[in-house]
Order: C-alpha cells, then structure tokens, then sequence
C-alpha cells in the first residue's frame, strides 16, 4: 500500500478554463472514500445539472417544475461536476457490476438483471480492502441471492467487509433494526415484506434508516481510511415517499415533455402524482446528503474525504413517451456523477470528458495512489480529475449496451458515445440511429443518412468495431467493413 500518498501542489489549467493552486502537500492519510448511488435518477432533477442546460432543457416538465436540490449542488460547487458520465448498461444490476468491477457487461457476466456477480470478480472494494482501508456497504446490491428477498448480507460480500444493511434486492420504503438483524418492517397479508410506505418516519425511511448506517459507520472508523458505499433505491417505482415528500410537489401541474407524442409505443408513462412522488423522493436524498456533510465535518473528515454521488441509470420520465431506463436515449444513458474532496480536487469545476461506469474503478483508485492495481476494461481518469487535464492522449468516449439479446428488442442496442454524437446499432452492427445532440438535444431526429454526417458515421463505426473485438462484445460480432 502507498501508505503516504504525497500530492503537490499543481498549478494547471482546468477543464472550465480556470486554474487550479491548492495550497497544500498532503504527507498523511489517504483520503476517505463515501459513494452514494441512487437509482433511476434522471440528471434533469439535480440543479446544479438544470445550471449546465438550456432552460427547455432543465425545465423539461414545465417552467418553474423542479426540485431544488442545494445539498447536491454544494457537493458540485466544491468538487466537480462531469456533465458527460454514462452508464453502460442502463438498467440496475448490470450497471452495478460494471461500476464495481470496472469490466463491460459481458466480461463481469451481468449482462441483464438476474444474474449474480460471481465471486471471483474483483471490486475496487476487494483492492481497497486489501490495502488497508475498512470497506462497508448499505443498502440495495441487486447482484446475488436474486431468489431471497430482501436478502439481508448476502455473500460473497465482495470486498465490503461489513454488509450487516446490504440488501439483495428490493424497493422496500420503511426499515427496522430487531433483534434477529435489520427487517423490512411492513409485511403484507401473507407475512411477506410490503413496499407500502406506511407512515414510516425520518428514523425509519429507507433513505433516512441507511444514511444514518452510513454515518454510523464513518464515525466507528474515523481514524481511517474507509471506504463506504450507501445504495439508495430511490427513487423508483412504486414512486411513493413519506411525509412531508409526498406533499410538497403535488401542487405542480406538470407537462409532457416535448418529445411526448402520445403514441405511448407500449411503455407505461408516469402520471402527476408519480412525477411528484418521483420528486420528493429526489428532494429527501438531497436532504440526506447534507446529513452526510455534516456529520463528516463534525467529524473532521471532509476535507480528506472523497464523495461521490451518481446513480446506476437515469429514468425517462415521459420523454419520448417512455418510463423507465434500459434504451439509449440521454434521459436513459446519462447519469449524475459528481465527485469532491477539498483536499484533493479542484473546486466548482465541470469536466466534460466523456466517461463511464467501467472507469471508476480504475479511476478511484488512481485517486488514492493504487493507480495499477486491478485488471479494468476502462480508463484511468485520476489525472483529468486531479490537474483537470485535457488532450487527445485522453480517451473521450463511452460504449454502452441495452440489457436485452433480441434482435427485434430496443433493449438489445449497443451504442458509442462522443461529447457530441451518438451511435446506436442493433445486434449485428446494423444502424439504427445517429443523434446529434449539439443540432437536436432532444434526439428526435436521425443523421445516420444524412450525407453531411457520413464521415461521422464511419470514425463512430470504426470504434464500435475496435470496441467489440477487443472486449468481445458479440452484438458487434458479425459487423462486416
């Protein structure tokens, strides 16, 4: 283990044009690790994501329909902001196993939801675990046990040693500690664990209930390091929240998104009431994040501690006359990823260099002086974030897959993502669509047969290909020059 991690001070110019003097050398500890992912949450709800859009964009419910989310958007005003992070599989488990093992679905086995992670799978937690940090893990893991429900502490444990509040899997809203273990406190008729919210509280809410245990377990390993990881499975269907979440938006007429055509393509679209549970649910897991704030400051631990909030996938929320995730659109594919740490990172800075679930890994651990440590299908991102460089020496792109093998399946893409472009293929290679989301932010329109966009089709085709054949992806198998 790199016991101490020294970091000069640099002075470099940054993604957004600034600079960047931190006017320390850090000789000690290596910093604290704390990852909170959401679930399918939509970019569009966090402000300080609304501050990097159009207003059309930000507002895509209506004017003035939003969530104000000022713990969040401290967290990107002291840290960055990357505007241009993307899931590689859009939907929880795969998703989850690429963010863990820093390999693509095919190679980490979970390509669709249903299948565990196998046990020789190695996590950033089993890297972090056996250089010396204490691991911990809370809340829904969606990777194991998929047959035993909630599945408290499943095992493997995957390198997070302490997963007494690791669950399988599950949307449950109101928690209890027993005697026996944690509990889903509601049971239905039958004796089974119940999603209903009933009247569950700021102790006893599934947020609230595992980012007290997150904070519970930063203070028992304050001396450090520690990595911990909380997973929120708001917000979600069945899109209900406590009190007072659950009324605080309900007043808000909400508008279809202008992609809405009405055609509904046999997707079921969320109502008003859900659009304005789905916001209380964003609103509560922005309060719980200055909950975490706080408690690492009055611990002392902020400034060393690295924070990360994301989710595993984003949530249509009509657009496109879709809800749900698991297609290849921006409000799918896109996530929240914002990451700070005073001493360590650049402040109020956004990162626009596309990346993706398989390079945290090898990107936080890079951070924290492990940098070569594990096998990763992507990218080692730790000097963008540190000195905020730029250059073609930098990979700036994305390869994302859909969860689905059908050919005839929407869910079946595979896809290539520029800070610009979009290429989206079904099995096989064929095109199904090129977005240009500079000339159409809405992704209505095609320019795969445009004859101003051919040479944009063929560098995006060509990396596609080099993608298959070197992670094996078969979707690209059968391509043909």
């Amino acid at each position: 283990m790199r016991a101490n991690c020294i970091l000069k001070a640099l002075s470099v110019t940054l993604v957004a044009g600034t600079s960047f003097s931190p006017a320390y050398t850090r000789e000690s500890k290596q910093p604290n690790i704390v990852i909170v992912q959401t679930d399918e949450l939509s970019f569009r709800t966090l402000g300080a994501y609304r501050k990097t859009l159009s207003k059309e964009q930000a507002e895509m419910w209506g004017p003035g329909n939003v969530v104000k989310t000022p713990n969040i958007d401290a967290l990107a005003a002291n840290g960055i902001l990357c505007t241009e992070f993307y899931t590689n599989c859009p939907q929880s488990a795969p998703s989850r196993a690429c963010f863990l093992t820093g390999l693509y679905s095919m190679n980490n086995g979970v390509i669709v939801n249903g299948i565990d992670l196998e046990e020789n799978r190695e996590t950033f937690a089993h890297i972090l675990a056996e250089n010396g940090y204490a691991t911990g893990y809370a809340g829904k893991w969606h990777l194991a046990n998929k047959t035993v429900l909630p599945g408290w502490a499943p095992q493997p444990d995957m390198g997070f040693e302490d997963n007494k509040y690791m669950y399988n899997n599950g949307h449950w809203k109101k928690m209890v500690d027993t005697p026996e273990g944690p509990s889903v406190a509601v049971k239905d008729e039958k004796g089974r664990p119940s999603v209903a919210v009933d009247n569950a509280d700021k102790e006893s809410y599934a947020t609230d209930f595992f980012m007290t245990k997150t904070i519970d377990f930063i203070k028992k390993h304050k001396d450090g390091p520690f990595c911990f990881m909380l997973s929120i499975a708001d917000p979600h269907g069945p899109n209900t929240v406590r009190e007072p979440y659950a009324s605080m938006y309900q007043d808000l007429e909400f508008q279809k998104p202008r992609t809405w055509t009405g055609s509904n393509k046999g997707k079921r679209t969320i109502d008003n009431k859900g659009l304005a549970n789905y916001f209380g649910m964003v609103k509560c897991i922005d309060d719980n994040m200055g909950r975490l704030v706080k408690s690492l400051k009055e611990q002392g631990l902020y400034d060393n501690t690295i924070i990360i909030f994301t989710a595993d996938h984003g949530d249509m929320l009509g657009e496109h006359d879709r809800d749900d995730k698991g297609v290849p659109y921006e409000a799918s594919l896109k996530i929240p990823f914002i990451i700070q740490c005073p001493a360590l990172l650049p402040q109020g800075e956004i990162c626009k260099n596309v990346m993706s679930n398989v390079d945290v890994k090898p990107t936080l651990l890079g951070l924290v002086g492990l940098a070569g440590k594990a096998k990763s299908d992507g990218n080692d991102y730790s000097k963008i974030l540190l000195e905020a460089a730029t250059g073609e020496s930098y990979s700036n792109v994305a390869f994302c897959r859909g969860p689905a093998m059908k050919k005839e399946d929407m869910r079946g893409f595979v896809c290539v993502v520029t800070d610009r472009y979009k290429l989206v293929c079904n099995p096989g290679g064929k095109i199904s669509a090129l977005y240009d989301r500079m000339a159409d932010p809405d992704e209505l329109k095609d320019f795969s047969a445009s004859p101003d966009y051919q040479d944009v089709v063929k560098k995006l085709m060509k990396q596609l290909k080099e993608y298959g054949n070197k992670y094996g992806d078969r979707r690209m198998a059968d391509v043909r020059k």
